[in-house]
Order: structure tokens, then sequence, then C-alpha cells
């Protein structure tokens, strides 16, 4: 029997960013053929229904670079974006710099002069933890690490790391346009940008599930002593092309401890206190923001990211008041989409929320050790940008 648990919408707005570029004959100075591209920054607003200590959060943008590749994705120029006090700044083409709100504007900005093998326009957001591509840099090559999804700044979802590219820079007629070449033609890029990571939220983990019989659960209390995630990618190229396997920190338990997951703070919560039936967040949600590749090197169908929970005092009622001594063990291990007929969810997709209102157990799920008894997870999954996911959960 399948207990099935809904939750709240939760959506964020990506950032889209439009370029239109017009392309020039000639070149004075060097006599080569270049390009001129202008460029407008959009970022709708957006909100998320909840998250750790954030309420309603708008996505932001605290750092960003434009880059111009050739067909390679290696960087021929680039501008950076200001934020803050040089939030205003006019394009500096000198410093090739220019403020958030002045990319905002209705007319953007003009980058002029750049060389004819100029193919692609890349612009990445939020970088953390390293350094932004620098011109004569392959972009392919950047690597990001799951630590800089998830920190102080980072906790929920407003600032994780953005990317999205055009290589595609399409001829249009813009009728009017004096930087236009002799045939009418301009070219125009669309770039869209989106967090590169996934996140799963919890909202609950309560002691009133139901057993593999469809039996009640007798709990009465438990202590909710942690929440862990297994099975992650550490590093991921940007575009998530690529990434290294998965950690998989397997059945033992002393694995699961702050002291272990010391390197990657954010994907593990210490949620020690009074005993009681079940455990809410106190803040929202549990947030656990993973990086998503969109070419898995997960390998037997193992989705690329585990629930693992450590509980302790588990009272059971009956006549004796039946305590389960010492630490116990559940693990989730399957997420199924609930919009999508219990179809099961093989991969973590960028910009996607999977959200699980409850994680309710029976004590008959319990075991001395991690990874003892497979558990299902319900998702139900509407997906946009960030794509919303509905979580419940199923045994």
């Amino acid at each position: 029997m399948k207990a099935i648990f809904k939750s709240a919408l939760v959506a964020i707005a990506a950032i889209s960013v439009g370029v239109t570029g017009c392309q020039k004959d000639v070149n004075e100075k060097n006599g080569k053929e270049t390009k001129s591209v202008s460029i407008k920054l959009m970022q709708p607003e957006g909100t998320r229904a909840e998250g750790p200590s954030q309420g309603a959060t708008t996505v932001i943008l605290n750092s960003a670079e434009v880059f111009f590749t050739d067909a390679r994705r290696v960087v021929i120029d680039k501008v950076q974006i200001l934020f803050g006090a040089n939030a205003n700044q006019t394009y500096n083409p000198t410093a090739k710099t220019v403020g958030i709100n002045e990319a905002q504007k209705d007319d953007g900005f003009k980058v002029v002069g750049l060389p004819s093998s100029v193919t692609q326009v890349v612009i990445i957001g939020n970088l953390n933890g390293v350094a932004y591509p620098a011109i004569g840099d392959d972009i392919d090559d950047l690597e990001i690490g799951v630590q800089s999804q998830y920190d102080a700044t980072n906790k929920g979802v407003a600032n994780v790391t953005m990317f999205g590219y055009d290589d595609d820079l399409d001829q249009e007629t813009i009728a009017g346009d004096d930087e236009t070449n002799e045939n009418g033609a301009a070219l125009k890029a669309e770039v869209k940008i989106a967090p590169v990571s996934a996140r799963i939220e919890i909202t609950a983990v309560a002691g009133n599930g139901k057993s593999a019989n469809n039996a009640d659960s007798t709990i009465e209390e438990f202590v909710l002593e942690g929440i862990y995630i297994n099975f992650y990618h550490p590093t991921m190229v940007i575009d998530g092309a690529d990434a290294d396997a998965a950690i998989d920190n397997g059945n033992v338990d002393t694995n699961y401890t702050a002291t272990a997951y010391s390197a990657v703070t954010g994907l593990f919560d210490e949620v020690t206190g009074t005993a009681a039936n079940s455990f809410s967040a106190s803040t929202g949600v549990w947030g656990y923001n993973l990086l998503a590749p969109t070419a898995s090197t997960a390998t037997g169908g193992v989705l690329p990211a585990d629930i693992v929970l450590e509980v302790s005092g588990v009272e059971v009622e009956t006549d004796d008041a039946t305590t389960y001594a010492g630490t116990k063990w559940l693990t989730v291990r399957k997420l199924l989409n609930l919009d999508n007929s219990n179809a099961e969810i093989t991969v973590l997709a960028p910009g996607t929320v999977y959200k699980i209102a409850a994680i309710a157990f029976h004590e008959s799920r319990l075991e001395d050790e991690p990874y003892a008894i497979p558990v299902d997870v319900y998702v139900e999954a509407e997906l946009m940008d960030w794509k919303v996911v509905n979580t419940g959960i199923g045994w």
C-alpha cells in the first residue's frame, strides 16, 4: 500500500537574457570583418513559496559575466556585470564592464569590434569558489563543486550557479538599424540562463507511516538525529555534460556523521532534539542543492541522490512501551513522479526542486545500518524554471 502525501507548489523563475547583435562589414582599424553586439539583460521577477529562512525569495544574480566564444567555446572576449555600488555604471569599453542596472535598460549596451570568429554567446552567473573564465580559456573545462551550491550565502535557492548559451546566432532583418550590413541583416542571440543544480526539499519526517502489509504505525515518539544525502556528484563541468562519479558512503553508519560530511556541509542536517512523533523543518524545509549533470555518470539505474535518515529512541505503542534501542536507519532510494503515472525519476534535472512533503515511516522500515531496506519516494512534479516539484513518499 502506498501512502502519498502532497505538498505546496514551489516555483522560481529562471533568468532570461536577450542578446541582439548587428554585423558590420569592416573594422577600420585592422581591415578584418568584425561584429557588434547589443546586449540587454532581462531579469524577470520570480519567487519561491517557502524555503530555509527565506520566505518569498526573488531569484538573484550576485555576479555574472557575458562571454563571446568561438565554436569550440573558447573565450574570445567577455564583459563583466557589476553589482552593488557600481550597479549604475555605463558600459566601459576599455574595462569591459557594465552595471547590472544599465544592462537591464530597454536599449541595453553595445559591444563593438568583436572578431568574426565569435559564434556563441555564453552567460554564467553566481559562480562561487572558482574564478570566471579568462580570455583564451575553454568554458567546457570549467568545473564547479557541490559545496559551491550550498553555503552560508546560498543555503536556499536564490544564488545557485546559473548557465546558458546560444550557439545559433540567427540572421534577422531589423528595419531602420544603421548598424545592419548591406543586406539589412543582423545577428541575434537568445540566451536563457538557468540553475545548473537540482534541489531536494523535505518538509517533515513523521513516524506515522504504513508497513508493507498496510498496518498503521505504532510509533509514539523518536528523535530525528540527522538527514543525509548520499550518492551525490562532487564536481561537474559548468554545462552539465560530464561529472565525476557519485560519492557513495554505502551501508557503513560511521560514514554518516557531521565529521564525515564536513567537506560538504550542505548535504546533511543534524536535527537532535526532544523526542516527538513528527519533526518539521523550523525554517520551511530541509533543502539540499545538488549538481545535476545532463549526462549522468551514475550506473545501474540508481538515482544520483539518496536520502538517509538517522533516528534514535524509537518508542512504539505496546503494553510494555517497547523501545528500539540505539540508532536506527531509514534509506530512501527511489523517486517516482506522481504527475506522470508514478514513473521512476532516473536522474535529477537541473533547475528542478524535488519537494518531499513528508517522509512518513513505519517501525518495520527501520534497520541497524543504512541501505538495509529499499524505500520508494513519490514525487508530484510540475516542471517549470525552477521547475516545480511537489513531492510525497510511498513505501
